[in-house]
């Protein structure tokens, strides 16, 4: 299946730039070139002053500095930009003139304009307000907040007076006699808000636990837009259309709120909006139709809103609790972490510490055995009690190995194809004395490419075919059979021996460390396979073991097929058995032929 790539949050940004300063171009050249077309989409509507234009212009080139990591670069044009807006609101509401509107060029399009080349109040704000975005500092959440709320209030600023040139509303791109933003204008802020929004959120998602933010205050300007552009709608609608129904799409905005009583607050403002606007409304008169008509609006708002209230706790609720998972999983890996860490060292420890000690012990034992004389009977008694020290200190050397083996298992870091019939082969071959001792024969089919750690497979493979070997009562059939057999999901694998079997009730305990079967004459350690069950688990697979008292016994075990594929080990073998039944009863048959080919 195809996924699909979207965009990222700084694609994004970086195209609502592109597209803005695009814009800004354009409207230059229009006043540089005298095209009328450029600088005011309509005749009727308010031209983009130049100032305003620069505006936009230096506002891209603060978002490029800023998805180039320049913030010193982006601060200082922010800095321009939020300077301009500012002398421009001082000349409207204190009625001055700092000779800035046409410091550029002499404004000749005056349409809807209350002084030539001054841009409009609400233009200078949306200017003002996307400046300070970038000016102030991440210092703490209040401040990443109030970045966040500014830029949406950009968009909004945008989106109300775009929905009031698609409906006719002067007063809403227009405010009283000062001049009107005009209609790209609007679109312009639209983008830059909606970039701002984005690259705000990718800074939040890498700093929003670091600041502990409960909620996206970006999202509130979105709000507010909605809310203003429902009502506008509202308002300019007859009243005989049930137009306070879509202020249940304001409601559903609650949802992306992490608190739930955003909600509340929301139905409120809609329920509030609802009313309003049928008071509101240019065709206004008492009609019990649409009275009703808002009144089932109303009812539709607190239904949806107690819905969202519900689910939304609920999945508060839920988030809170795969969060408290979330850490106490961190809390535990952590504790795994140091445990594995201590139990590295523990090893270390008794492969520098302990192991030349018991080096020392049994190499001295030989030389006591070899230098020393035994004619007298205190003398026989001496040399058995060396034997039996030399003995246990090779069985404690034998531990300390095991031990050191089996710590060391989880640091192979090689997942790698792994050719099984060279593998065993090179396993004889470190066992060849030990063949040779017990006079095994050691036979097994053409077997399979696996992928898997190499050297625990090897180590696996190792102690198997030498309990095998060691297991042997009978030595005229000491016959150790290797064989292999593929499923849908693994690689099942088996190693039949004819040694004298194990009990029943010894067949789960066998994997326990330290629980030898044997008695002391064969030096067991108990380790060995315990190894061989950490390794299986290693690769995702189980093992188990099936015996017969006087008959010997097979070890299965299973690895799967596909690279990198890991299944769950289950705590106990029966299902694993159940599902590799067939294979268990066609061992016998293949023991046989492989037997019968070897012999021919």
């Amino acid at each position: 299946m195809k996924t699909t790539n979207l965009p990222s949050p700084k694609d994004i940004t970086l195209l609502t730039a592109i597209l803005s300063f695009t814009i800004a171009i354009l409207v230059i050249l229009g006043w540089f070139l005298q095209i009328p077309s450029l600088v005011q989409l309509h005749y009727t509507f308010a031209p983009m002053q130049f100032n305003t234009a620069l505006g936009f212009m230096i506002s891209s080139v603060v978002i490029l500095f800023l998805l180039n990591d320049n913030r010193e670069f982006a601060n200082t044009m922010a800095a321009v930009l939020s300077g301009l807006a500012l002398l421009t609101l001082i000349e409207i509401f204190w009625n001055v003139n700092l000779n800035i509107d046409e410091i550029f060029i002499k404004a000749d399009i005056v349409t809807n304009t209350n002084t030539p080349g001054r841009m409009a109040p609400n233009t200078a704000i949306s200017f003002l307000m996307l400046g300070l975005s970038i000016l102030l500092p991440i210092k703490n959440t209040r401040a990443l907040q109030f970045k966040g709320l500014l830029s949406s209030l950009v968009f909004c600023m945008g989106a109300l007076a775009f929905i009031g040139y698609i409906l006719g509303l002067n007063p809403v791109y227009g405010w009283g006699s000062y001049t009107h933003m005009a209609l790209h204008t609007a679109a312009a802020f639209m983008l830059l808000g909606v970039g701002l929004s984005f690259y705000f959120w990718d800074l939040e998602k890498k700093i929003h636990k670091a600041l502990n933010i409960n909620y996206n205050p970006w999202i509130i300007g979105y709000a507010f837009s909605l809310a203003g552009m429902l009502f506008l709608l509202d308002i300019s609608m007859p009243l005989g259309i049930a137009a306070g129904v879509p202020y249940i799409l304001l409601v559903l905005t609650g949802w992306i709120f992490n608190k739930p009583v955003y909600t509340i607050y929301l139905a409120g403002t809609s329920i509030l909006m609802t009313i309003l606007g049928y008071f509101l409304s240019p065709s206004f008169s008492p009609n019990w139709m649409v009275l009703i008509n808002r009144f089932y609006a109303i009812i539709s708002i607190g239904v949806v809103a107690a819905l969202i209230y519900v689910l939304k706790k609920r999945d508060l609720k839920m988030r809170h609790y795969h969060e408290e998972m979330d850490l106490e999983i961190i809390k535990r890996t952590h504790e795994l972490e140091m445990k594995n860490k201590q139990l590295e060292e523990f090893a270390y420890i008794i492969s520098n510490d302990l192991r030349e000690p018991i080096l020392t012990t049994i190499a001295f034992t030989k030389l006591m055995e070899q230098k020393f004389q035994y004619s007298s009977e205190q003398g026989a008694d001496f040399k058995k009690f060396l034997h039996y020290l030399k003995m246990a200190s090779t069985k404690l050397e034998g531990v300390i190995n095991q031990l050191i083996a089996y710590t060391s298992l989880n640091k192979s870091s090689n997942y790698e194809k792994v050719n099984i019939n060279l593998l065993v082969d090179n396993v004889c071959e470190n066992l060849a004395d030990l063949i040779l001792q017990h006079k095994a024969h050691i036979t097994y089919t053409t077997l399979p490419v696996i992928y898997g750690y190499k050297k625990e497979l090897n180590l696996l493979f190792y102690h198997l075919i030498k309990n095998a070997i060691e297991n042997n009562i009978r030595a005229q059939e000491n016959e150790i059979v290797i064989m292999a057999d593929k499923t849908e999901y693994d690689w099942t694998f088996c190693v039949r021996d004819h040694g004298k079997g194990i009990k029943q009730k010894y067949l789960e305990r066998i994997f326990i460390p330290f629980q030898s079967l044997e008695n002391d004459r064969n030096q067991k350690t108990g380790m060995g396979l315990n190894i061989c069950k950490k390794i299986i688990e290693l690769h995702g697979g189980a093992i188990w073991a099936e015996s017969v008292i006087g008959k010997g016994s097979k070890f299965y075990f299973t690895v799967p097929t596909i690279e990198k594929r890991k299944f769950p080990t289950p705590n106990k073998s029966k299902d694993w058995k159940e599902e590799h039944k067939d294979f268990h009863q066609t061992t016998q048959m293949m023991e046989a032929q492989i037997l019968e080919g070897r012999e021919a």
